[in-house]
């Protein structure tokens, strides 16, 4: 009698280490499977706010950088020399919501790397 349950009492052990174990790589794999591609966040925006349909151009830039849970997505318009005369910014998240950056601009004399992430030059 316990011999039977130890050996039931282990089946059961087994059964949810088992379960737990393909809830947590089928949790996995559909978190990277569900995650927004690079291309996919830039249709996105430009098929949301078409006027940016323009982008890539002579002086149309579009800069992407991927972060922990999504893209950051720029679309640049340079002025004269490597000057940004405006730029417009968005965080597409892997769930598909979109967010928006107004573009802060420097001074002109002012001489940094551009950041996705905030919309505007920083110090290098």
């Amino acid at each position: 009698m316990k011999k039977r349950l130890l050996i039931l009492l282990i089946i059961l052990i087994v059964s949810i280490c088992l379960a737990i174990g393909d809830w947590y790589f089928v949790s996995f794999r559909n978190s990277a499977f569900l995650a927004v591609s690079e291309a996919k966040a830039i249709e996105m925006i430009k098929n949301r706010f078409p006027e940016l349909k323009e982008y890539p151009g002579v002086t149309k830039l579009i800069k992407t950088e991927k972060s922990d849970d999504g893209w950051y997505v720029s679309f640049i318009q340079e002025g004269l020399g490597t000057q940004i005369s405006d730029a417009r910014c968005y965080w597409v998240k892997n769930n598909n919501k979109m967010f928006s950056k107004d573009y802060t601009p420097q001074a002109p004399d002012f001489i940094g790397r551009f950041s996705l992430e905030q919309c505007k030059l920083v110090a290098k």
